[in-house]
């Protein structure tokens, strides 16, 4: 299978896992530790950690004490924060990363409870942890696509059942979205040939549980591609990247939702003054800018639309520079090297 097949086949993954539901242990225990926890902390590496940005979110918007922390830093340099009564709930699609490894065995030495979020039931990860939220797809060869997306699906059902808020009618909603959307992948990504082109200096920019999108289409663009692309929070490009603006920059903008939208359009037109090119993703892009289109996303699935574009591009630019999309040249699937 194609990276672009990889692609292509995530809303049927997503179907998968939405028709098999949250894993009851799963929920079990995140019910009683959010009661119970001193604190939650939420890690993971690379896609994997910032798929837990969203969920990070909700969390502290409930008014819970939660931590957001790469595991390599909660491994070796913060680890203070765990005690016996802390939550650890860990994301790692293999299970088998060399920082999830160490982490989930510090924690069972430790006796702390483990909540995994991983596609491998008989990984290390999942060995040590107290109950699994299990992905529920087929394996991937190499950039993650399907295990992102579903990451962020899974984590958000089994909140969703802990705090017995039901099933989610926007990421049900989001299936066809993307199925619409990937049917006309071909058209897509002759669009960003056209308005993206392979731009000199590239970011991804997005506030909100949007930035869970910009980190990781950054991400995929380096691996994907191999070009050089930063994602960032849009109110940090403001504190310095901005000097950057000429006709050398591209900025893709990730509009959010109703709160975001204004702040990012205001974005969007201080770099089209500075004669920098601004693409807005999705429809009712401000004055002077590009657009790129989006699959439609709401509410909590609204992560998981904003990422399959910046997906395609990542094939797009692929194409445009004559790499192998999605092939790992230096990499493995799975970091063994801490």
């Amino acid at each position: 299978m194609t990276y672009l097949d990889d692609i292509a086949s995530q809303p049927g993954a997503l179907a998968e896992l939405i028709r098999q539901g949250p894993d009851p242990d799963a929920v079990d225990l995140l019910a009683r530790r959010l009661r119970s926890a001193d604190r939650i902390v939420l890690t993971g590496m690379g896609a994997s950690h910032f798929a837990l940005y969203p969920t990070y979110l909700r969390l502290v918007q409930l008014g819970l004490p939660a931590w957001w922390v790469e595991t390599s830093e909660l491994l070796h340099h913060q680890d203070r924060l765990v005690t016996d009564t802390t939550l650890v709930w860990i994301t790692s699609q293999s299970g088998r990363s060399i920082e999830a490894k160490l982490m989930a065995e510090a924690l069972h030495a430790q006796g702390a409870p483990l909540l995994a979020t991983t596609n491998d039931s008989e990984s290390p990860l999942a060995a040590q942890a107290e109950a699994v939220i299990p992905l529920r797809m087929d394996a991937e060869d190499a950039v993650s696509t399907r295990s992102y997306v579903n990451t962020l699906a899974a984590n958000e059902m089994t909140l969703n059942a802990a705090l017995d808020l039901g099933a989610s009618g926007d990421t049900a909603a989001v299936v066809e979205a993307l199925s619409r959307y990937l049917a006309e992948r071909q058209a897509h990504l002759e669009q960003m040939a056209d308005v993206v082109g392979v731009p000199t200096r590239l970011f991804v920019v997005g506030r909100g549980a949007s930035l869970a999108a910009a980190w990781t289409g950054a991400l995929v663009i380096k691996e994907a591609a191999k070009v050089p692309v930063e994602g960032m929070n849009a109110a940090q490009f403001r504190h310095g990247p901005l000097e950057l603006a000429d006709a050398r920059l591209t900025v893709l903008l990730l509009p959010g939702d109703d709160a975001t939208r204004p702040r990012m359009r205001r974005l969007a037109e201080d770099l089209c003054l500075y004669g920098a090119q601004a693409i807005w993703l999705g429809a009712d892009a401000p004055s002077g800018a590009q657009s790129l289109d989006a699959p439609a996303g709401h509410g909590s699935a609204q992560a998981i639309a904003e990422i399959v574009p910046l997906q395609l591009l990542s094939v797009s630019l692929a194409q445009l520079t004559g790499i192998d999309p999605g092939v790992f040249r230096h990499l493995g699937k799975v970091t063994l090297v801490d």
